[in-house]
């Protein structure tokens, strides 16, 4: 039994996040286990929540 989360409960960032990771296509990345461009893309993930946190910071 699966856990549907319905679309509109989700914050934006999650939808975000989501719609960037289906964007990637981090699934087939990953049965490819082409590590090296999984590297870079959890690498662009990692500076772009770093952003969205300062301008949180910032805002708050």
């Amino acid at each position: 039994m699966r856990r549907v989360i319905k679309r509109n409960k989700l914050p934006t960032y999650t939808k975000h996040i989501s719609k960037t990771l289906k964007k990637y296509n981090l699934r087939n990345l990953y049965k490819k286990q082409n590590t090296k461009q999984l590297k870079i893309f959890l690498k662009n993930m990692q500076t772009t929540f770093a952003r969205c946190q300062r301008n949180l910071l910032r805002s708050s």
